[in-house]
């Protein structure tokens, strides 16, 4: 459902446009007519809540999308670059490929990024952005949804840096200069909103969740150096390529470099490695 100026609510399909008009009371008038017929009928009574559709018809359009779906799925859509799973997480996380091929396969197009809401204070290091990105069927130029998204230099990605220490740990430090992050904000929060539109444009968050990969607040850490070198050390015996088949099947997915482990995937990797030596 999208918003007129008037703030009314308008709810469009390729096929019609439905424009619901409060009434000032407790009924809703419905105007709908077929693309091409400009015959408006009254429908609804907001009591009843329901319109009058096919529920026979939107079965059907919902089971074939869902099919192309699991085909886009199993057959475009490749882990690593359209999506990926990140741990924690369950489902995977659509990524900005990803959505460009959504948007291909379903001739959607993203509209130009309204600026929503913004701070910027320079004196607290503190700049946030709202960007709203509307999502458009490229045949029809109807508007299909609207994504939004935000990001502001709170989030621990742009809050802090991490730098390695004298004792080869990582550790976080505060960035010194936030300001220069504003761009950075201003287009994460655009990104976020598009992919954000794409989901609710083709309902594709059933499979999807959002773009976490750039929410580093939702994103586990990386595995420190000393982690590292120790997981190398209590796997000094044993082949490289017979190390990373062990650390998948104790990660429970497949790691093709230590560079890609978390600070909690290193723990257990560590206290079962330790178990295995030591049975």
């Amino acid at each position: 459902m999208d918003f007129s100026k008037n703030n009314e609510p308008v709810l469009n399909d390729s096929a019609n446009i439905v424009h619901i008009n409060s009434a000032g009371d407790d009924t809703v008038t419905v105007d709908a007519g077929a693309a091409g017929n400009g015959n408006a009928k009254p429908a609804v009574d907001a009591r009843a809540g329901v319109l009058r559709v096919n529920p026979d018809a939107e079965i059907e359009k919902t089971m074939q999308m869902r099919e192309t779906f699991n085909k886009l799925f199993n057959n475009l859509l490749q882990q690593g670059i359209d999506f990926d799973r990140i741990p924690g997480t369950d489902k995977p996380t659509l990524l900005k490929p990803g959505a460009d091929l959504l948007c291909q396969v379903f001739h959607f197009a993203s509209g130009e990024p309204k600026l929503l809401s913004s701070i910027e204070d320079f004196q607290k290091g503190i700049f946030s952005y709202t960007v709203a990105v509307p999502i458009i069927h490229r045949d029809t130029q109807t508007l299909v949804s609207t994504g939004i998204g935000s990001a502001n230099s709170y989030e621990v990605k742009y809050k802090y840096r991490y730098v390695d220490s004298e004792k080869g740990e990582r550790v976080r430090v505060l960035n010194p200069d936030p300001a220069d992050q504003q761009n950075t904000l201003v287009k994460m929060a655009a990104k976020r909103a598009y992919i954000d539109g794409v989901l609710k444009a083709t309902g594709a968050s059933r499979m999807f969740t959002q773009d976490v990969e750039d929410m580093a607040w939702l994103a586990p850490e990386k595995a420190s150096i000393k982690q590292i070198n120790y997981i190398r050390m209590l796997y000094r015996n044993v082949e490289e390529n017979k190390m990373l088949e062990s650390i998948s099947g104790i990660t429970g997915r497949k790691v093709e470099s230590l560079d890609e482990i978390y600070r909690e995937e290193a723990s257990k990797i560590i206290e079962e490695r330790k178990k295995y030596t030591r049975s």
